[in-house]
């Protein structure tokens, strides 16, 4: 989306919350929602938020195994909001760069969707509690090592286009693992979509393109794009955790 319409989606009036809360919300990520919190604001300071840098699924649910009965009793029954998946599809390299983890598309997402499962049977112990899987935003090979000033970032075009065809790929297993469960992601990725004209003419075709230049560093989403996601996940909650 162009900044216009992010900012559009920010001034839309915000969805009032319905009844009293039964479940307390709890985001689980790597550094993805560290920026999110930048923007909290006393209508949803309630929501937890447990993240690590760099952090792959098996660190995070490894943690969540040693955490999840103290937390249960800090706060009462849990929905836990899973945003992980980043760290698993790229690997990291020398200086902090980045690289693809596995170039075959099919084999990397069903090792996540696994990995995924671990989460599901962890929770299912705990029937008070409730689990949804986020969308794993887009995100550039190409950028993120120029950020870390790898000086040929142009030699992982190609990574980028098959990490593309990855985080859609595992965005269909997740909303499919969700639908399972009887929960939704809200659609995060949508708002790195934009439009671009690829012809001059009567019909003007265009193609779908990622606008990576929302994100600040390749990875990591940029001040506008994190209050839009925040946005995004606060709805959410006030749908799942109030009754």
């Amino acid at each position: 989306m162009s900044n216009k319409r992010l900012i559009d989606f920010l001034q839309k009036e915000d969805k009032p919350v319905q009844g009293r809360r039964v479940l307390t919300a709890a985001v689980i990520s790597d550094s993805k929602s560290k920026y999110l919190q930048n923007y909290i604001g006393p209508t949803n300071q309630h929501i937890k938020w447990w993240h690590k840098s760099g952090d792959d699924i098996q660190h995070r649910l490894r943690w969540l195994k040693n955490n999840i009965d103290i937390k249960i009793q800090q706060y009462g029954n849990i929905h836990f909001y899973i945003w992980l998946g980043t760290c698993n599809l790229t690997k990291r390299e020398k200086k902090g760069q980045i690289s693809i983890a596995n170039t075959n598309t099919q084999e990397a997402v069903q090792e996540i969707a696994e990995l995924y499962a671990n989460f599901t049977q962890l929770v299912k112990k705990h029937p008070g509690c409730k689990l949804t899987f986020l969308e794993v935003p887009h995100y550039s090979i190409v950028r993120w090592n120029t950020s870390k000033g790898h000086k040929n970032p142009e030699l992982f075009t190609e990574q980028d286009i098959t990490l593309r065809q990855q985080v859609e790929e595992l965005n269909l297993k997740i909303h499919s693992l969700n639908s399972e469960l009887g929960v939704h992601s809200p659609l995060l990725t949508v708002h790195l979509r934009t439009r671009k004209q690829v012809k001059r003419g009567k019909n003007k075709p265009t193609k779908d393109v990622i606008k990576y230049s929302l994100l600040s560093d390749g990875i990591h989403p940029s001040p506008l794009l994190s209050r839009v996601w925040l946005r995004e996940i606060v709805d959410q909650v006030k749908v799942d955790c109030y009754q």
